[in-house]
């Protein structure tokens, strides 16, 4: 049952990583900034470090 809910919860918390990463993106797009691959990189560096610290 903890193995679950352990799941589910990583499974919510990069979903909400991602949801953000795409609202970063978009607004960058719309920006038409050039920073939209290095914004990326930076919140997928962001999601390890959170996995890790969930881990």
């Amino acid at each position: 049952m903890l193995s679950i809910y352990l799941i589910f919860f990583a499974f919510v918390v990069i979903n909400s990583q991602q949801f953000k990463i795409n609202i970063l993106n978009e607004v960058d797009h719309k920006i038409h900034h050039k920073t939209k691959e290095s914004r990326s990189k930076k919140s997928f560096t962001e999601i390890h470090e959170s996995v890790q610290y969930t881990l």
